[in-house]
């Protein structure tokens, strides 16, 4: 298992895999996966774009990026209560 950067006494509770090829936005399938793990609807989570620059964060984990950096990539923040990790390879772990 991955482990973020100091993820404290937080327990993993949630974890998927990006569609890196796909057209679907890196940052509503993150949004989407946290949305699972507060077993919520998305509109009911706090504005996204106020936590995280959501055009960088789409062009960090753009095919381009991650080609150039070999997939060696880990972004984490906390939204919503919950510590997230994105990692180079696609995963998405959840943590609270």
């Amino acid at each position: 298992m991955k482990t973020p950067p100091n993820p404290g006494d937080r327990r993993l509770v949630y974890r998927t895999e990006l569609s890196l090829d796909s057209d679907t936005a890196v940052s509503r399938e993150i949004v989407e996966a946290i949305s699972d793990a507060a077993d919520c609807d998305p509109v009911e989570l706090p504005p996204f774009q106020h936590v995280v620059d959501v055009d960088a964060l789409n062009a960090l984990f753009s095919a381009e990026t991650l080609d150039r950096t070999g997939r060696r990539l880990c972004f984490t923040f906390e939204y919503a209560n919950y510590d997230v990790s994105v990692f180079g390879d696609g995963t998405i772990e959840v943590y609270r």
